[in-house]
């Protein structure tokens, strides 16, 4: 990571670093979530929609994962695909409001 980056960057570039390895310590686990999260907020989409669909497969059901790869979609301008996935997402679960934020 190069230190030209600002602070803010570092620091969520090594917590994607840290999260990277948890996921690989155990795959089975559910820290694919926030590592996509943090993806995100650095504007990765692509890498956080990879790891939200490679979680999906593990966990599948998911809800707080369907609903943040939909954002993901939303982002990568797939909304074919993310309103495909909110919606069932509802169907799950009809109290999730970030699912229903997302599509709306």
């Amino acid at each position: 990571m190069p230190s030209s980056l600002p602070f803010e960057e570092r620091v969520r570039f090594s917590e994607i670093e840290r999260l990277t390895a948890a996921l690989a310590r155990d795959p089975q686990s559910k820290v694919f979530l926030p590592l996509a999260e943090e993806y995100g907020k650095v504007g990765l989409w692509q890498e956080a929609a990879a790891v939200l669909e490679a979680g999906l497969q593990v966990l599948l059901g998911f809800v707080t994962a369907m609903v943040t790869l939909g954002g993901a979609y939303v982002h990568l301008g797939q909304t074919a695909k993310a309103r495909t996935l909110l919606e069932d997402a509802v169907r799950r679960r009809p109290d999730n409001l970030g699912a229903h934020r997302t599509l709306a």
